[in-house]
């Protein structure tokens, strides 16, 4: 069995963590498995995609880039869906034009 060493260590999407693990390619049941839930659960078109989304979200709404990627994970439906996830998250208030426009957002990136 061979090992890799960590070089850095970063948070990524579902998306993103599909793409990485498609690229080093598949080779012990774990992994197998791993990238079978991601294909399942993975809710956005590409890692790019979720890339972009995600600082987009960070940059316009000023989401900490933790709660962006949970949110691109989660890709909420609806601007109460996202309401709830964010007063969890976040921890304050979004109008309802600012979570509207969110969800769009999510909308132009869902699979």
């Amino acid at each position: 069995m061979s090992f890799r060493r960590i070089v850095r260590s970063e948070e990524v999407t579902n998306a993103e963590a599909l793409e990485i693990l498609s690229s080093i390619g598949v080779t012990t049941d774990v992994q197998r498995s791993v990238m079978d839930y991601l294909g399942k659960f993975s809710k956005v078109v590409s890692g790019e995609e979720a890339r972009r989304l995600v600082d987009e979200l960070v940059s316009r709404f000023g989401l900490v880039r933790t709660t962006a990627i949970q949110l691109v994970n989660i890709m909420p439906e609806t601007a109460d869906e996202l309401r709830m996830v964010l007063e969890l998250l976040e921890r304050r208030e979004f109008s309802q034009d600012e979570l509207e426009e969110m969800v769009r957002l999510m909308d132009g990136a869902r699979k």
